[in-house]
């Protein structure tokens, strides 16, 4: 009698599983990841001409390499700079490295590769606009890094 209560428990238990298993797929809903449009904003009078090459990295949260743009095009308007770039949606760091001449990017990994490569380089600027999280097409100021 107590075999046929403990299989009765044992298959009440392996259904709820199955149930509970089967609910929580059903809820779970693939989500895209969007691609959103960043217009990172600089400010025209801090900028000198030296600078030809514009590029933009960007970071996860965590300071991990997500994205590239070794040579984005900058624009200026009414003494703003503006620097184009399409990325998909999530928590990122923008940083942007203003250099007189080409760099090799091979050696960047994470945030902290770039102030170990390039802290000594004097005409060379590091901007960044910190931590965001970006769910849609905005637009970001760019501020001078603290290195």
């Amino acid at each position: 009698m107590t075999l046929i209560i403990v299989i009765g428990f044992l298959f009440m238990i392996i259904g709820g599983f199955y149930l509970s298993i089967k609910y929580d797929h059903r809820l779970r809903r693939i989500k895209a990841r969007r691609n959103c449009q960043i217009c990172l904003v600089l400010d025209g009078s801090e900028l000198k001409d030296i600078h030809l090459h514009c590029i933009i990295l960007v970071f996860d949260r965590l300071g991990h390499l997500v994205r590239k743009f070794p040579e984005a095009e900058m624009r200026q308007m009414k003494g703003q700079c503006m620097l184009y770039c399409t990325v998909e949606e999530g928590i990122l760091n923008f940083c942007v490295l203003l250099a007189p001449r080409a760099l090799s990017l091979s050696g960047i990994v994470c945030r902290e590769d770039i102030d170990r490569l390039f802290r000594g380089i004097s005409e060379m600027r590091i901007v960044e606009t910190g931590v965001w999280e970006v769910e849609r097409n905005v637009a970001l100021s760019l501020k001078k890094s603290s290195i």
